[in-house]
């Protein structure tokens, strides 16, 4: 199993306007694609999964994760908003005020804690237990 733990931001300052544009383009697109199939989608985390990372997963029916993964949405704290479904899907996954809060702090919460929040389905103790669960 394999996923993104999010963009790569020293890349990302390389880029000139039109590329980071081009980018966020393609990758909303894909975000949006992923979250429009007519099939059940499930994301299996196992690490951290961070901003973009989070989004994409954010975009599928399910989250399984190991339990010593990381999630965050940290892009405030650089001066970047998340564009790709995060800021909503946290606020309908769990409430409004505890979305704010892991989005204005940017805080890093384990998979226990995601669970109780409501954004995680799943918890193994491994990622060979949460690909099992998938």
């Amino acid at each position: 199993t394999y996923f993104c733990s999010g963009g790569h931001l020293k890349e990302r300052i390389k880029m000139n306007d039109e590329e980071v544009k081009k980018c966020s383009r393609s990758i909303r697109s894909m975000i949006t694609n992923l979250r429009d199939l007519e099939l059940c989608t499930i994301a299996t985390v196992n690490g951290v999964a961070l901003g973009g990372g989070l989004e994409l997963a954010l975009a599928c029916d399910l989250i399984g994760a190991s339990q010593d993964t990381q999630i965050a949405l940290p892009q405030l704290q650089i001066g970047n908003v998340p564009g790709y479904g995060g800021l909503s899907k946290f606020v309908q996954l769990c409430g409004a005020k505890k979305a704010k809060e892991l989005i204005f702090t940017g805080k890093r919460i384990l998979a226990t804690d995601a669970y109780d929040y409501g954004i995680i389905n799943y918890v193994g103790e491994d990622s060979f237990e949460v690909d099992t669960w998938a």
